[in-house]
């Protein structure tokens, strides 16, 4: 299967192949927790899930990023917006009604999880997704974070989000 670039596009195109009733959105950077994929099985027939996601943590030992993500884990159980390096989940019929991802050049996942949150309780799960940090080692840690803060901010005010900086690769 080929899909135009652009995240939204490959994960709504993803998702328009995919033959379960529950999908995972999972970036390529993160990996998750051991038996999450049976957990997710078990917790959607026992507690009727609709949506939600894995704490975050990164796959490194400094301090700085343990606090991001503490900070991040946070926000997140109390706003129920989540980021896509948290492995986002969805049934398939919700994922459907609300239209998939937003096409939009950065937080299409803020974007699709501010949707979820109208219709649905999305829960957090226990165990935590971990990701590569190399975008933050890369640019500075509290740059990065500070960056990602802007681009979060522009959007709370209704201003379109500028993504600069973090659509460029980092090996």
């Amino acid at each position: 299967m080929h899909a135009a670039q652009g995240r939204a596009v490959q994960m709504n195109a993803g998702a328009a192949v995919a033959a379960g009733d529950l999908l995972l959105f999972l970036h390529v950077d993160t990996r998750l927790p051991p038996g999450s994929l049976e957990a997710l099985a078990a917790g959607k027939d026992q507690h009727d899930w609709q949506a939600g996601a894995f704490r975050h943590r990164f796959a490194a030992t400094d301090r700085r990023l343990r606090l991001i993500s503490a900070v991040h884990n946070l926000r997140c159980r109390l706003t129920r917006i989540y980021f896509g390096d948290q492995a986002i989940f969805v049934r398939r019929s919700l994922f459907e009604k609300l239209g998939g991802f937003p096409v939009v050049p950065v937080l299409e996942d803020v974007i699709f999880c501010e949707r979820l949150r109208r219709v649905t309780r999305s829960v957090m799960l226990r165990s935590a997704v971990t990701t590569d940090p190399r975008r933050f080692l890369h640019h500075g840690i509290w740059r990065t974070s500070f960056r990602a803060l802007a681009i979060l901010a522009r959007h709370s005010l209704g201003l379109r989000p500028d993504g600069r900086g973090f659509d460029d690769q980092v090996r």
